[in-house]
């Protein structure tokens, strides 16, 4: 099942995003599931767990006693709490996929889970390389995002990016570039090359993203419109085609005026999208 965000809740898991980019499951929360703590393992959180070989439930046997167990997060407005969450099958013959969380009754009581709330449920990757998973209620006691800095840091997509900010910032106000190959005729490769060229990447044909395999820089020299660089994607985020359809940060924006050579990034072309469509 698919669980559709209220548009609060939207707003929430866009705070998320810009910090961490990892794959997520959404769960809304019934009164059967917080009563008898037997939480539906979806395709989607099935395959986030997969993923990060933390639970095939298809390895495991029926039978709550053959569940796997891992600690969590359990991040909240201005407090982060180690929880336990026990990963199983039922003991069935259809051998359903289920999980709890510890103690969700007394969560109930004081108004930290809550029949209706969404769950945000991911993984990341700590500094030992090692993966805990993490959930946020996007509905009541919403962490700031000191309280996500605090407990999840960032991706290192969303690191590298407020990295090279001040060096974006200082070629956007530059004016006008030299072209990085000299003086000569003016190739249609030559704004992206001289924009790399700023940012310190080196000239390259490589098949990841250009900064670092993790930040993908495009250009564009001509033409009235972004479309060669950017196109419409359908919105993916929240569905299992969004594992088979990775955006990685984009930045353009060279403007398409250019003068004896030179050029100039246009603060008013510039477009930077992470992990959603730069054009949606």
């Amino acid at each position: 099942m698919i669980f559709t965000p209220y548009s609060d809740e939207s707003n929430v898991i866009n705070m998320i995003r810009r910090f961490r980019n990892e794959d997520y499951a959404l769960i809304r929360m019934t009164y059967t599931m917080i009563d008898k703590n037997n939480l539906d393992a979806n395709g989607i959180l099935r395959d986030l767990l997969f993923n990060w070989r933390l639970v095939d439930y298809e390895q495991l046997d029926n039978g709550g006693r053959f569940g796997v167990s891992y600690d969590a997060l359990f991040i909240q407005s201005g407090k982060t709490e180690l929880i336990k969450l026990n990963f199983y099958r039922v003991a069935n013959n259809r051998g359903d996929r289920r999980f709890s969380i510890e103690t969700i009754k007394r969560r109930m009581k004081n108004g930290e889970i809550n029949e209706g709330d969404l769950l945000y449920i991911s993984v990341f990757q700590r500094a030992n390389d090692t993966p805990l998973i993490y959930i946020i209620n996007l509905t009541h006691n919403i962490p700031s995002e000191s309280d996500l800095i605090n407990a999840i840091g960032m991706d290192a997509i969303t690191k590298l990016f407020h990295d090279i900010k001040p060096r974006l910032h200082e070629i956007i106000h530059g004016g006008f570039f030299d072209n990085s190959k000299g003086y000569g005729p003016i190739a249609p490769k030559d704004v992206g090359d001289t924009l790399e060229y700023l940012l310190g990447i080196n000239t390259n044909n490589r098949s990841d993203a250009d900064y670092n395999g993790l930040i993908e820089v495009k250009s564009k020299g001509g033409g009235r419109t972004l479309d060669t660089l950017f196109t419409l994607r359908p919105h993916f985020e929240g569905t299992r085609v969004a594992a088979y359809e990775p955006i990685q940060i984009f930045v353009s924006g060279f403007n398409p005026n250019i003068k004896a050579g030179n050029f100039r990034l246009d603060p008013s072309l510039l477009c930077v999208g992470i992990n959603v469509s730069p054009t949606r």
